[in-house]
């Protein structure tokens, strides 16, 4: 069961953890050190449906790497780049998975101790808050090519952008839709690859290039 969803002021933690027992000691400590409002939720099954059905600030996944676990990360991170997540480990092996495969903004290796599990989530929650859907903010500097193009936005907001002068080449194109993907999932490349539709390693090669 999760908490009953209720749309917040602000945007709040989502704490996810099929262990009643720790889901009730992870809660009570964030919220002893100002770290609300929180959501709970033991059954991972229905997190998908949760972030779609309103605004959350931050994951945190404390459930053993099933291959269920998982494909649910990887699914937060492909569909919810924006979101950062945090998620509680066993081992070493599984923390690499988790952050450069699975797209987890941070990992807790098992038993964390309550400062540094505080401090990860304080660190998520330092990042700017961008939703997907969200245009760039008009100080995001792009190259200076991008200023011969107008940006319409339609009443359903699907951005159509009409060229006033000449288009762009395609690796301008293509550096501008990297930019923008690194840009929406704050630097982290394994979330941006899924975000274009390319590996992480295609995403880092390309990167190189342009050094």
């Amino acid at each position: 069961m999760f908490s009953q969803a209720i749309q917040h002021p602000v945007p709040p933690i989502l704490l996810v953890d099929n262990d009643g027992a720790s889901l009730s000691r992870t809660d009570a400590l964030l919220r002893a050190a100002g770290l609300k409002p929180i959501l709970t939720c033991r059954d991972n099954r229905r997190v998908l449906a949760l972030l779609a059905e309103q605004r959350i600030r931050l994951v945190f996944l404390d459930l053993p790497m099933t291959l269920g676990s998982k494909a649910l990360l990887v699914a937060i991170t492909r569909d919810y780049p924006a979101i950062p997540v945090i998620v509680a480990t066993q081992d070493m092996a599984t923390t690499a998975w988790c952050i450069e495969q699975g797209g987890a903004f941070e990992c807790a290796v098992k038993p964390a101790e309550p400062d540094c599990l505080i401090a990860l989530v304080e660190k998520a929650l330092a990042l700017p808050m961008i939703r997907q859907e969200d245009s760039p903010p008009k100080h995001h500097t792009y190259p200076a090519w991008f200023s011969q193009l107008s940006l319409k936005m339609t009443t359903d907001e699907a951005a159509l952008i009409q060229f006033s002068a000449l288009l762009p080449t395609l690796r301008q194109a293509i550096d501008l839709l990297i930019q923008e993907a690194l840009r929406r999932t704050h630097g982290r490349q394994s979330s941006a690859a899924r975000l274009l539709g390319i590996s992480q390693q295609a995403l880092s090669k390309r990167l190189k290039n342009r050094i």
